[in-house]
């Protein structure tokens, strides 16, 4: 639905059209719409009414802040209109010029133009009129993006016969067919809708026609969704793909199943990078991996992944790139982990290790579909060499200097919430980038032991007589939550300790040994941190779940509170 206009002027037109433009059409593209003369709505430069065109065309044939062309009423009523002539009816050259941009980012394919007509005066000798009010939009597209340029690129020789425009100034300057152009009309108060013998409405219509143009009325909704629905038509629709859909891998045991139905919510809502986050051990990196395989093959990738561990010491450098020593005395940009991997899914696992912010800012614009200028030029040593761009995706005839990840790229990132003090690093700006799925603990911790056991080669009885792991595990989830990684490591550390314990009985007597031992290497050391009143309620948890004697429940306590702050 299109925007609702913010004033009832051209700028209005404007701004509504450039942001339903840009939300539905460029930016999911990594383009852009660019414009001239749209910030300020009065005019500093003056007309001639007696030449119908600039005062002082010299003043502004590099930069005209709108487009001129003479209309005119012909014997019998029809209006017709053209590029602008001179008093020997020579065509003026700058008359061709519709407006200039400014592209240094080389992501322009649609171009927005004030037109602000010269109305011929009916009579003999009469010279021209600029009612006022009476401007129009002038559209025009291009089915792949316009050069980088300068921060004033004219787009001149304009066309509309051949539906052309020349693009650029001195050796740059080159000839693009247009895909495009429309003339959108603005609000016009009633009492100026006519003027110098003819209406807004008839100047418009013959605007259209001489620029080879549709026209539309800008101040209708449903004129200005179409609008954007027929510019949809230049640019080459998004391949349509099956749902993803992600089994439940069958080696992960614990994860529960409505964490792979929000994973597939998220990629099929559009968001590509996705943050797995909760308790250690839940098997978040173990997902992340699946995941990446998945989405990989999906994607026209190979299955295969970057795997990265984040780090402390990392840098912008390290991730993205930066300057290096290239030797003979000399630096230049090296890519970075994530942009030599560009054609693949990139795991960081646990996330809140690196200061990402600062490690991932340049990247800021890439993960929510925007170009990036990187602060490195391609010869450092060269005032005017250009810059490195990273582009959301790939555009024909990128250079060596421009960078933009394959369909299969995304970040997968894994995040431990046990270290809340790490958590401040990763700002709303970038969070709300990611799709956030928590991977918690599992919903039965006994049926998890049971099934876990059965796996590591342990005989499950049937039925179960109890279950003193699992009860261990909801106790110190009461206090802090842990994944099933750790219980899996207790059962293999008891069984290592004693072959021939019963993880299925409670450890009465010297049976509480081994699993004391498995509880002090396997899961204490996740409790650093607790508060005394924490450790003091865990060790009384454990020792009630497991029945333990007053001697064996004291070193307990004695042990969990070495853990407290």
């Amino acid at each position: 639905m299109a925007a609702p206009l913010p004033t009832q002027d051209i700028l209005g037109v404007f701004k509504a059209f450039k942001d339903d433009v840009q939300t539905t059409l460029l930016r999911p593209r990594g383009l852009s719409i660019k414009s001239a003369g749209t910030k300020a709505l009065t005019l500093n430069e003056p007309v001639s009414t007696t030449a119908g065109f600039w005062q002082n065309s010299q003043s502004v044939s590099s930069k005209p802040p709108r487009w001129i062309p003479q209309v005119e009423q012909q014997a019998g009523g029809r209006v017709t209109a053209r590029f602008a002539l001179d008093a020997a009816g020579q065509r003026i050259a700058m008359g061709t010029s519709i407006g200039y941009i400014n592209n240094r980012d080389g992501s322009c394919v649609v171009c927005a133009f004030r037109v602000m007509p010269a109305v011929k005066l009916t009579g003999q000798g009469m010279g021209w009129d600029f009612p006022a009010g009476w401007e129009y939009l002038l559209v025009v597209a291009f089915a792949t993006p316009l050069p980088a340029g300068t921060s004033g690129d004219p787009l001149s020789d304009f066309n509309p016969v051949s539906g052309t425009v020349d693009f650029g100034g001195g050796p740059a300057k080159k000839t693009y067919p247009l895909a495009f152009r429309a003339i959108v009309k603005a609000p016009v108060a009633p009492a100026a809708a006519a003027a110098a013998g003819t209406t807004y409405d008839d100047v418009g219509a013959a605007i259209a026609r001489f620029a080879g143009a549709t026209l539309y009325d800008g101040t209708q909704d449903l004129e200005r969704d179409r609008l954007i629905a027929d510019l949809s038509t230049v640019f080459a629709p998004t391949p349509a793909q099956a749902p993803f859909a992600l089994a439940e891998d069958t080696a992960l045991v614990g994860i529960d199943p409505s964490v792979y139905r929000q994973i597939e919510a998220a990629v099929n809502s559009g968001k590509r990078h996705i943050i797995l986050y909760g308790p250690p051990g839940t098997g978040k990196t173990t997902l992340a991996e699946y995941l990446a395989r998945e989405v990989s093959e999906r994607d026209d990738g190979d299955g295969s992944y970057l795997m990265l561990t984040a780090s402390s010491a990392w840098s912008q450098q390290d991730l993205v790139g930066g300057y290096q020593p290239l030797g003979g005395g000399t630096i230049g940009f090296i890519p970075g982990a994530l942009l030599r991997n560009f054609d693949k899914p990139a795991i960081i696992d646990e996330l809140n290790r690196c200061p990402i912010d600062k490690v991932l800012g340049p990247m800021f614009s890439i993960l929510s579909g925007q170009s990036s200028v990187l602060p490195c030029r391609v010869d450092a040593a060269d005032p005017a060499s250009p810059f490195h761009v990273v582009h959301p995706e790939p555009r024909p005839g990128m250079d060596a200097h421009e960078h933009a990840p394959a369909p299969a790229w995304r970040l997968i990132c894994t995040l431990n919430t046990y270290d809340k003090t790490q958590l401040g690093q990763i700002s709303y700006a970038l969070s709300r980038r990611f799709a956030w799925i928590k991977v918690g603990a599992p919903a039965d911790p006994d049926v998890f032991v049971s099934e876990m056991a059965g796996r590591l080669g342990v005989a499950v009885p049937n039925p179960i007589p109890a279950n003193p792991i699992g009860a261990m595990w909801r106790a110190v989830n009461a206090i802090r939550e842990i994944g099933g990684a750790p219980i899996v490591d207790f059962i293999r550390t008891i069984r290592a300790l004693n072959s021939a314990a019963d993880v299925f009985a409670l450890p009465a007597g010297a049976a509480a040994e081994p699993f004391l031992s498995a509880f002090r290497t396997c899961v204490l050391p996740l409790m650093d941190g607790l508060s005394p009143r924490e450790a003091g309620d865990l060790a009384a948890g454990i020792s009630v779940e497991w029945a333990l004697d007053a001697a064996k429940a004291g070193r307990l306590a004695l042990d969990c509170a070495e853990f407290s702050a």
